[in-house]
């Protein structure tokens, strides 16, 4: 019993200092927006808020914007003062819905960008989840094969004396390196905790990983989606072409995407329609500049962007099902291979030693 309350305790300590998550802000902003819909004032709702959540960080962050707003602040000063945890984004969509009346339609605004965000966040991780475990699985297989069974056989076949084939006595070699380098295999962990260590060395290899074909492929037609989705939003709030661009160039922590936002607001700013600097910089797909040009020339742009980013969230979808069929049996292929040559490379001189016998 006693152990009982000892782990429930420990998980009650772990959920409430967890870090807050792009999900809790999600969950916060629908929250906070059913309970300004309902006609509850900003400090009450805050209030409830507050005293309902779980994590104490988020608990702090919602007490902070309460005190911002209790000292003569706007509800647009209190965020930009938590600004490491609500973007840039969402702030001038509140500016604009405290400034016109609308806070209640740009909250529920909000909320629904960043759902949309979240389950296509989910989408790439479950279709990545099942792949990851079975390569983890096998790892750790193949590992547990060259540490505890391989130089078994090693030892007996020394006793035996007998000539060994090439490929057995690579396996042999690489057991033995691996038993007596064993704590080499530790650096992956200790690289990885520096590598968070060093910001510049992780963005580095980050661009390098990302600049592979297919991976490169998947996260632009990604970040396409909720560049085209976050635009839609902006000129569905009225704001400008130009500060809409600034905007949502920040939906990516990518170099390459920011300067190529940069580039575009540049000239749009020179005088430019949308669709003819998009045409211009020769990086955009066809089909959405195409359809930006509709939208620009039936005064529809907003609502012509949102139906082409559900377009490119289904042919997300569409590519991460693709993903997934290969994935899976590339890798059931490889671990095959791999299990299935250490599984000849020792029964070989199985079959030798029993003919010696």
């Amino acid at each position: 019993m006693k152990l009982t309350n000892v782990i429930k305790t420990k998980l009650q300590h772990y959920r409430q200092t967890r870090p807050i998550t792009p999900t809790d802000l999600t969950i916060f902003f629908r929250q906070f927006a059913i309970l300004i819909s309902a006609g509850v004032p900003i400090i009450k709702s805050l209030d409830i808020l507050e005293k309902n959540q779980e994590k104490l960080a988020m608990r702090q962050l919602l007490y902070s914007v309460k005190q911002e707003i209790n000292a003569g602040k706007t509800l647009f000063q209190s965020f930009v003062s938590g600004s490491d945890h609500f973007d840039s984004f969402a702030c001038r969509l509140i500016q604009i819905g405290e400034q016109t009346g609308k806070l209640e339609a740009m909250l529920i605004t909000i909320a629904d960008v960043k759902e949309k965000n979240l389950a296509l966040l989910a989408r790439i991780q479950s279709a990545l989840f099942y792949p990851a475990i079975i390569a983890t699985a096998a790892l750790i297989v193949t590992l547990g094969m060259f540490i505890f069974i391989i130089p078994r056989f090693a030892d007996i076949f020394t006793d035996a004396h007998i000539p060994l084939p090439l490929f057995t006595r690579c396996l042999f070699s690489i057991a033995a390196l691996i038993q007596h380098a064993g704590v080499w295999f530790l650096l992956p962990l200790l690289l990885f905790f520096f590598m968070r260590a060093r910001t510049n060395l992780r963005q580095t290899i980050k661009t390098l990983i990302l600049q592979l074909p297919p991976i490169h492929h998947y996260v632009q037609q990604i970040t396409f989606a909720w560049f085209m989705r976050n635009l839609a939003v902006t000129f569905n709030a009225g704001i400008p072409v130009t500060e809409g661009l600034k905007l949502t160039a920040n939906i990516s922590s990518h170099p390459e995407f920011i300067s190529l936002v940069a580039t575009l607001r540049h000239r749009v700013n020179a005088g430019l329609q949308l669709h003819q600097a998009m045409i211009e910089l020769d990086v955009f797909p066809p089909l959405m500049t195409q359809m930006i040009k509709v939208g620009e020339e039936s005064g529809m742009l907003a609502q012509v962007l949102d139906k082409t980013a559900d377009f490119f969230a289904s042919d997300i979808d569409r590519l991460l099902d693709r993903m997934s069929q290969l994935l899976e049996p590339l890798i059931m292929l490889v671990l095959g291979v791999v299990i299935g040559g250490i599984m000849i490379g020792i029964y070989i001189p199985i079959f030798r030693l029993g003919s010696a016998l």
